[in-house]
């Protein structure tokens, strides 16, 4: 393990509060010295958006728009690839994913990003292939749709997929 801690990183919630209290209570099982990662989209669509918005009102006091740790880059959607500084363009980090990254800024990280939905299998795919960009936008809200319906949090330190 790198740390004396885990860094776990969920995707967009879409008021989806019993697979996040599942994901983060059974699933993540998360401890005191934890990180954990929002990366957006909390509500909407699902049915529970206030309890997420209860269960969350404190995270969103100090909210980012990416956050940098060791070799990875959490943000809501992605990057600006053609810009200086990548980290200055708020528009880009809310709205614009992209799979692949050129600019040398962004080079040395892993981006974790939700916003737009993949499949879960998209998402195992490129975590083990350790793929530089991973989306783990898995479309909590969409149930009935194969391949959809899960909320997916990223364990950084084990590199795999928890979902609820």
């Amino acid at each position: 393990m790198l740390n004396e801690f885990t860094t776990f990183a969920i995707g967009d919630i879409h008021g989806c509060f019993d697979s996040l209290k599942e994901l983060v209570e059974n699933k993540i099982q998360l401890q005191k010295d934890d990180k954990l990662i929002l990366l957006g989209d909390y509500i909407d669509r699902g049915d529970k958006s206030k309890e997420v918005v209860d269960c969350i009102i404190e995270f969103f006091k100090g909210l980012r728009y990416y956050y940098s740790f060791e070799n990875f880059l959490f943000v809501h959607a992605g990057f600006n690839d053609y810009g200086l500084n990548p980290l200055t363009d708020y528009y880009s980090m809310l709205w614009k994913c992209k799979e692949n990254y050129s600019n040398l800024f962004l080079s040395d990280k892993t981006i974790v990003h939700g916003h737009r939905p993949v499949r879960v299998a998209i998402c195992e795919e490129r975590v083990l292939a350790k793929h530089r960009v991973i989306n783990i936008d898995i479309g909590c809200v969409y149930k009935d749709s194969v391949g959809y319906g899960r909320l997916a949090a990223f364990d950084c330190n084990c590199q795999r997929i928890l979902l609820a």
